[in-house]
């Protein structure tokens, strides 16, 4: 894959997640579906539901210049 870091993010619902990302050099997403509440204040965003989490991401990547949905790749890895 031809991924470039300043475009990824790690997107979870633990702050073992988040921190995950931080220490991979990405931007973070908690999403608030954990059963437990989480709270991770070094997380680049938190979205109250994972729709809302892509949404953030599909908002924040999209320029009017360079956007191209046919090289954009969403990776989502349940663990």
């Amino acid at each position: 894959f031809d991924l470039e870091i300043e475009n990824l993010y790690m997107v979870g619902d633990r702050e073992s997640d988040i921190n995950a990302g931080i220490n991979a050099g990405v931007k973070t997403i908690l999403v608030e579906t954990a059963n437990v509440p989480v709270v991770a204040e070094k997380a680049n965003y938190t979205a109250p539901t994972l729709l809302d989490a892509v949404k953030y991401v599909l908002a924040h990547n999209i320029s009017s210049t360079s956007y191209n949905t046919h090289n954009q790749h969403l990776t989502i890895f349940d663990y």
